[in-house]
């Protein structure tokens, strides 16, 4: 299996999967003390939460994917990077883990980071009672497997018009999860919180 990781400056979401790209189960470290303590203090407790991630992944003998933060300067990945009110910490952590993996022989997986989080939020989050976050991380798991991220009939039907269907249908993955994240942030602005769209996914799907 794979655990796909979404790091934030509070800390790191896991999401496991089986060799098919399905769900195993998700979990949510939080350090909140990051986003404010300093120097030494800080140091240790980014320490202390890439040791539980190494135990869980020694613990399910998995691999780890994560990231690539080579690819700063993609459009959707930059949108993010300006998000992260806390870059150094988001930084921080990547950088320990994945020197932590090599020490350990633990195998590490970068993955290219755009759409991980939309695609995370659109597709995963309410089927596995999941923050976005882990929706993120589920993504990043499974590309590392190379799965591609299919948009569910639902959202199609939903949100792209049906003179465009044809030509949605030959974009490239990721600019049909882009299509899509555009119009439902057009038709519902407050989707701009993903929270929004975990609580009312259902109303503003109209299935209920």
């Amino acid at each position: 299996g794979m655990i796909g990781i979404d790091t934030n400056p509070n800390g790191f979401a896991l999401t496991m999967i089986d060799n098919k790209g399905n769900y195993k189960w998700h979990t949510y470290l939080k350090q909140h003390e990051l986003t404010y303590t300093k120097g030494n203090r800080r140091e240790n407790l980014c320490g202390e939460l890439v040791s539980q991630v190494m135990l869980i992944a020694k613990t399910y003998c998995s691999g780890i994917s994560i990231e690539n933060l080579k690819f700063k300067d993609d459009k959707d990945v930059s949108k993010k990077f300006a998000r992260i009110k806390n870059n150094f910490i988001y930084s921080k952590l990547l950088t320990m883990l994945e020197s932590a993996c090599y020490r350990q022989r633990v195998e590490l997986v970068k993955v290219h980071p755009a759409y991980t989080s939309k695609i995370g939020l659109y597709k995963y989050c309410h089927q596995y009672g999941m923050v976005v976050h882990n929706g993120a991380s589920m993504v990043i798991a499974r590309r590392s497997y190379k799965f591609k991220e299919k948009v569910p009939n639902i959202l199609k039907d939903n949100f792209v018009e049906e003179k465009y269907k044809e030509k949605f249908n030959l974009y490239h993955e990721w600019k049909k999860w882009s299509m899509i994240d555009k119009n439902i942030k057009k038709e519902r602005k407050e989707v701009k919180n993903p929270d929004f769209w975990i609580e009312n996914r259902e109303e503003i799907l109209g299935l209920i």
